[in-house]
């Protein structure tokens, strides 16, 4: 096992890793801010020269436990051709919640966004079918990214793993999640809190929905034109800015 570290031109730098005494590390520091899905893009340069059987994406604020990693393993031994996701905890323990429609692998898309917990039976399960997994703790088989690569960069932030594993499952490549391999995510811990980066989270997170559904579900227009009459000023200023720059790529 090697670890590999993108560092996203952070300002700090990568103090903390001095003192790191686990697997192998290998950082890759890049000059730009490129977001979670360019540092993915980013991580095949490195992925290509065939020492990895395949990736474990983690986000910078998981805490990973020692049986997280060989429930995960176990997972991928049993279906090795499968992109799977951890079930991810907050850091109290709770639940991350997920949309619900990427809950089910029938791949019909639910209408609107409800978000709820994965039903508790899951966690004795070692492997569930679903549409899309949290991308704060995916595992990508080397099938999968040497043929369909890893996240579009476009996305910068949010919504890059969800429009990853809908692409994949329309290609036949099975996604499911590890009931028994959890890690803990510091909610919003991969940003600050700031109004400026608040906002940029906003936009990001509203445009990158639309271009979602536009992608994936073609009903999207009438959904988000029904939901901009119940947002605030903001937010539907917000979603708006969103429509108009969707409108222009159509």
């Amino acid at each position: 096992m090697t670890v590999l570290v993108i560092d996203n031109a952070s300002a700090s730098g990568l103090p903390a890793l001095a003192s790191f005494a686990g697997p192998p590390l290998q950082i890759l520091q890049l000059a730009d801010n490129v977001g979670y899905a360019g540092a993915a893009f980013h991580a095949l340069d490195v992925l290509r020269d065939g020492r990895f059987d395949a990736l474990w994406l983690l986000n910078a604020d998981v805490a990973v436990d020692p049986e997280t990693f060989h429930a995960l393993e176990h997972a991928a031994a049993a279906e090795p051709e499968a992109v799977i996701g951890c079930v991810v905890l907050a850091h109290n323990g709770d639940q991350v919640r997920m949309p619900e429609k990427f809950l089910h692998a029938d791949r019909r898309w639910r209408f609107g966004r409800r978000d709820r917990e994965i039903p508790a039976v899951w966690f004795d399960a070692p492997l569930r079918p679903v549409q899309a997994v949290h991308g704060a703790a995916m595992w990508v088989p080397r099938s999968v990214f040497e043929r369909h690569g890893l996240f579009d960069p476009s996305f910068f932030l949010y919504c890059e793993e969800t429009d990853y594993c809908l692409r994949l499952a329309k290609l036949g490549v099975p996604i499911r999640i590890a009931g028994q391999s959890r890690v803990r995510h510091v909610e919003r811990g991969s940003s600050i809190s700031q109004p400026a980066v608040q906002q940029m989270l906003d936009y990001y997170r509203l445009r990158n929905e639309l271009i979602l559904w536009r992608q994936h579900a073609p009903f999207w227009l009438p959904w988000i034109s029904a939901q901009t009459g119940r947002l605030d000023g903001h937010e539907c200023s917000q979603t708006l800015r969103c429509t108009n720059a969707l409108a222009r790529l159509v």
